[in-house]
């Protein structure tokens, strides 16, 4: 059975499509009830294995500062510093290092705020950075590198904004970047892959917007790409994935919630539809987070207007990225007792290897550390005949055939 399993790992794993990506859309589960309630239009990030999240609407209206931390290890919600100022719901926020950022948003009597705070995860502290030089905005549409993140659009009483502006992580400066060339926009997503950014859907003047755009950070230009198959919506929430990004729920023209998953493949600049979402799941003011192969949702509202206190996860069955043009050598091969494996520059994380004797009859699997280039492979006690090497993680693969030969 096993090398039934290797083998369809070499004729399927060719094939990068996002429609395998995810078993079943349906199945989220419940990964905890939130301690603050049930809110809507919060701000949520993420750093190391902790879940950061806070702000929004409650049930009663209210608009909420208090924030909370939950540990992906041990399953606890741990009571963090509320957020300095005022308390504000459309925020936008990302995380970089050991960093969490919210910048912007609305407070409970409607004033828009250019305040933008950042959270230290060592010392546990909010530390206000400054007023922003943009106007005082909400419902920006957010999306970073390792280096800087970029909000994008936004709305204030009477506006909404087509501006794009750059804060750098190491300087905390602001920059203005060539405007969003589909116009003013609020309510938009976006997510980031590979110095490019992708931003579409949300609420121009006079309708809703299916349209998206791919934004070439290095050289600051923007250029209209595929359109979004499904319909034109709002309040959909993105996130970064290793391959593009996925796009959950919204809302159409109407205010009728929509339920679909789409993810978008960056290689083919590709939609794909990954199915629809129970009517437990929000759908509508959610926030998004994409940790180890897991999607997450905080906050938000089902499709009969339920604002949510449940945080939901989603396994992703996401497929590594096909590596054919490392130069992975085995030496010798043929091999009798020992084979040397070369592996010229450090993977994400750890390989696994997986040898697989073609007439089957023989599976080993072997753990090849991160960082490790030489490998001594012991095939002493391997019968002789074609074997199959499977090397993955969760990133990466690639595939070598080897010869064992006993005289």
């Amino acid at each position: 059975m096993k090398s039934f399993i290797s083998l369809f790992y070499i004729l399927c794993y060719s094939n990068n499509s996002f429609s395998q990506e995810i078993q079943s859309a349906s199945n989220w589960k419940i990964e905890t009830e939130f301690p603050g309630g049930a809110v809507d239009d919060g701000s949520v990030f993420i750093i190391d294995d902790f879940i950061y999240a806070g702000s929004g609407i409650d049930q009663t209206f209210t608009v909420q500062k208090d924030w909370w931390s939950y540990s992906l290890m041990t399953k606890e919600w741990t009571a963090i510093h509320d957020l300095p100022g005022e308390a504000r719901q459309y925020a936008a926020s990302c995380s970089n290092d050991h960093y969490g950022f919210v910048f912007g948003g609305v407070s409970q009597n409607g004033a828009y705020l250019n305040s933008c705070f950042r959270f230290d995860s060592e010392i546990n502290e909010w530390q206000l950075i400054g007023n922003a030089p943009w106007s005082p905005r909400a419902a920006m549409a957010i999306f970073q590198t390792a280096e800087a993140a970029y909000i994008v659009g936004g709305r204030s009483d009477s506006l909404k904004f087509d501006e794009v502006w750059k804060f750098s992580f190491e300087s905390d400066e602001w920059t203005q970047r060539s405007s969003f060339p589909g116009g003013g926009h609020d309510e938009m997503i976006a997510f980031a892959f590979q110095g490019k950014g992708y931003v579409g859907h949300g609420r121009r003047n006079g309708g809703v917007n299916e349209a998206f755009w791919k934004y070439d950070i290095p050289n600051d230009l923007w250029e209209q790409i595929e359109q979004f198959p499904g319909e034109a919506r709002s309040y959909s929430a993105a996130v970064s994935t290793k391959r593009g990004g996925i796009v959950v729920g919204g809302v159409d023209e109407n205010s009728t919630i929509l339920s679909e998953v789409n993810a978008f493949s960056t290689q083919d600049e590709q939609w794909t539809e990954l199915g629809s979402l129970p009517d437990s799941v929000p759908l509508r003011g959610h926030g998004l987070l994409f940790r180890k192969n897991k999607l997450y949702t905080f906050g938000g509202l089902t499709n009969n207007f339920r604002r949510v206190s449940e945080l939901f996860s989603l396994e992703l069955f996401e497929f590594p990225e096909t590596i054919e043009n490392y130069d992975v050598s085995l030496f010798p091969n043929p091999c009798s007792d020992k084979c040397f494996i070369d592996l010229p520059q450090s993977f994400e994380e750890d390989l696994r290897l997986e040898a697989v004797k073609l007439n089957g009859g023989q599976y080993r699997q072997i753990n090849i550390s991160n960082g490790v280039t030489h490998y001594v492979l012991d095939t002493s006690a391997w019968t002789e005949g074609f074997y199959i090497l499977h090397f993955s993680n969760q990133y990466q693969r690639f595939i070598r055939k080897l010869i064992v030969i006993k005289s």
